[in-house]
């Protein structure tokens, strides 16, 4: 019994990151839920294993990282929320998506990367950061082009509430309702005169609208909606009757891409790899690859991050003949999204997509381990 009731040393860790985040997001229900799990795990751990009274240490320390980490995340949207209060400023970027609203199919939310923004003493980053500009469909440029805004009108005030934790988690620095929130604002095509890196992501999105575009043309409407949100992740305003009708059949689980999909992606890869006559340590390189590929040609969500970085650990694992457990993958995992973006602890495709594959996992380690003992 004393193997069982040990707790893995990655869940108390990531128990104690998760409550330090819940608790500088002042998650009451939430923060509660994990700090009482993990007081519990922690006298387990004391009373049962003495030998391991240091992950009680690393466990504390995990918690201060979390909440420091949330902090800073927080301090730093502040920052830049405030800055942009001051005065004008211009905006450079590529557009790295087109997405049409479900409410309004007429008009398009169009995603421009900043690059490059520009304002009196204002010293803060953006790069990287999303503006939102709501346009027409029929007049929204194509995934890839050159972007360019000038004099966009100040913040009046830093958003707050269900409004930033919706910015902050989408990493949106700003939007754009109307001509009248700038002077001018060019769309052109080409690449970036900036770094190669730059270069590149431009370039990524360009191939992925491509392919998807080709891909999609010769399907009817309807094979076009299963397509783009079972393989893709790419949700149309059309989807949203056929979702509604998956709804009521209790199906909608197969529409929306998550960890399943990934599992059947990389079990039929694994499968033809199999008939190609190379080494293992080759195949293993190539389902990688193909893995990364795969991420960069589709739209993410949280659930698809999740099973595409274990799907990543699990190669690399095999790579380094190395015989981690999967709860210490699946943790790993959860602290790679929350350390990017905390706000995602918030969201509940979040909660119950980590809930649910920790809680199978932890089945199944309980009933694997008296068959073990055995």
């Amino acid at each position: 019994m004393t193997n069982i009731a040990t707790p893995h040393p990655s869940l108390l860790l990531l128990i104690a990151f998760v409550s330090g985040l819940a608790l500088h997001l002042r998650l009451e229900p939430i923060s509660a839920f994990f700090m009482l799990i993990g007081v519990y795990f922690l006298v387990a751990t004391f009373l049962w294993r003495n030998s391991h009274a240091n992950i009680i240490l690393a466990s504390l320390l995990a918690c201060c990282a979390g909440y420091l980490l949330s902090s800073y995340h927080q301090i730093a949207w502040r920052e830049k929320q405030s800055a942009l209060m001051n005065a004008p400023f211009d905006v450079q970027g590529y557009v790295s998506d087109v997405v049409p609203l479900a409410s309004r199919p007429y008009l398009a939310a169009v995603h421009v990367t900043i690059q490059r923004l520009e304002q009196p003493n204002n010293t803060c980053k953006y790069t990287n950061n999303i503006l939102l500009h709501y346009m027409p469909c029929k007049h929204a440029p194509p995934v890839g082009s050159f972007a360019t805004f000038t004099q966009i009108k100040p913040l009046k005030k830093v958003p707050d509430g269900d409004i930033a934790q919706y910015l902050r988690k989408n990493n949106i620095i700003h939007q754009l309702f109307s001509k009248s929130d700038m002077a001018s604002h060019l769309y052109a095509t080409g690449p970036l005169a900036t770094s190669l890196l730059t270069r590149f992501r431009q370039w990524i999105c360009t191939v992925r609208e491509h392919f998807y575009q080709h891909i999609t043309t010769t399907l009817s409407p309807i094979s076009k909606i299963y397509v783009g949100l079972m393989f893709f992740g790419n949700k149309q305003p059309d989807s949203d009757e056929t979702r509604t009708l998956f709804c009521r059949w209790g199906l909608a689980h197969f529409l929306a891409r998550s960890g399943l999909h990934i599992v059947i992606f990389v079990l039929l890869v694994s499968a033809i790899l199999r008939s190609v006559p190379v080494h293992a340590t080759l195949k293993e390189v190539l389902l990688f690859i193909i893995c990364l590929i795969y991420d960069a040609l589709s739209w993410s969500t949280v659930s698809f991050l999740r099973a595409w970085l274990i799907a990543l650990l699990v190669i690399m694992r095999s790579l380094l003949f190395r015989h981690t457990s999967y709860l210490h993958l699946l943790s790993l995992s959860c602290i790679i999204i929350l350390a990017n973006n905390p706000v995602h602890l918030t969201s509940l495709d979040f909660q119950l997509t980590y809930s649910l594959t920790f809680t199978l996992a932890l089945l199944g380690n309980l009933f694997a381990v008296p068959s073990q003992s055995q």
